[in-house]
């Protein structure tokens, strides 16, 4: 099944620096660099403020540049929390839904268009996060790994895609690189950095409730073009059985059809 929950074209907006380590040398992602917003989702969100309608949270978990951005403000540091943010309800609930929805509109109602379709990210971007986001919360519930936690690094898996840099091939340090500068908690920084390793190589819960999450993402017709773990080597290696699996792909397709219907996206 193919998912197109995006406009043609893309929005955008600045982000702050990071040091992003290449081979031997590091790369700056400066101030320069754009973060995509999906078109769909931006337009939905500056109707929330127009017509005062709901569904700000659903929204924001459809969208990696809008996730990235209310869990990068819910983890500032003037808020003095002990404990990192890692999910997007906690972030709501924390900043407060007029603050989170101000923050929202803010990133989307003054966006830098861009009509060159070179720029566009690849067609599978969102439908594989939030697929793969998906498949992480629910491969989380049967582990030690916070579901929330884990649907959140399915999210921004690839958000170093979002980024419109001449070192894109670099996506995974580069997305790390930049939630490990905005507080995101470490667990999360490393399973994005490490989301394109095979499963057999990782050793933390949440890499590789990940890895298994791209697994199952790609089965149901959603993956990112890269190779994932076969589905049987995710299933013995996380001890999950056929019939979570299939009832993982049941909520994709589900979540999809949900998220479609959301934005009104053809």
């Amino acid at each position: 099944m193919h998912y197109r929950i995006f406009a043609d074209e893309p929005s955008a907006r600045h982000i702050g620096s990071a040091q992003v380590r290449r081979g031997p040398r590091m790369v700056s992602v400066h101030a320069t660099t754009r973060l995509r917003v999906q078109p769909a989702v931006a337009s939905k969100v500056i109707s929330l403020l127009i017509h005062n309608d709901g569904g700000l949270t659903e929204l924001v978990e459809a969208d990696p540049g809008l996730c990235a951005v209310i869990v990068r403000a819910a983890n500032s540091t003037h808020l003095g929390l002990s404990r990192r943010v890692g999910g997007v309800r906690q972030a709501m609930v924390l900043l407060g839904q007029d603050a989170a929805t101000a923050l929202a509109v803010a990133r989307t109602s003054d966006l830098v268009f861009d009509g060159d379709d070179t720029t566009l990210p690849p067609a599978w971007f969102w439908p594989h996060a939030v697929a793969s986001a998906t498949a992480a919360a629910g491969l989380a519930k049967g582990t030690d790994v916070n579901p929330e936690h884990a649907y959140t690094a399915g999210l921004l898996q690839n958000l170093g895609v979002l980024i419109d840099d001449r070192h894109e091939a670099d996506h995974a340090e580069i997305g790390g690189a930049l939630l490990e500068k905005w507080n995101f908690p470490e667990t999360i920084v490393a399973a994005i950095r490490n989301h394109h390793r095979t499963i057999d190589d990782l050793v933390a819960p949440l890499d590789r409730v990940l890895a298994g999450a791209r697994a199952l993402a790609a089965e149901s017709g959603v993956g990112d073009e890269r190779p994932t773990a076969a589905v049987r080597d995710v299933l013995r290696a996380l001890d999950v059985n056929r019939s979570l699996a299939k009832n993982i792909g049941s909520d994709i397709d589900r979540v999809l059809g949900n998220l479609i219907r959301l934005v009104g996206a053809r």
